[in-house]
């Protein structure tokens, strides 16, 4: 029991250490998601989605 806690602890600690900064990379706050974006182009590929 002594032996897992000392592996436990580092990696929750870790863990909680990086959750912080990957929240912070993958923001939605920097994006504008009000304002509709237009794209002139040919379709190369086009994949279709399952439902």
């Amino acid at each position: 029991m002594q032996r897992m806690s000392i592996t436990v602890w580092p990696l929750a600690l870790c863990l909680l250490a990086v959750s912080g900064s990957l929240s912070a990379h993958h923001s939605t706050l920097v994006f504008d998601t009000t304002t509709p974006i237009w794209v002139k182009g040919t379709a190369v590929t086009i994949y279709t989605v399952l439902r």
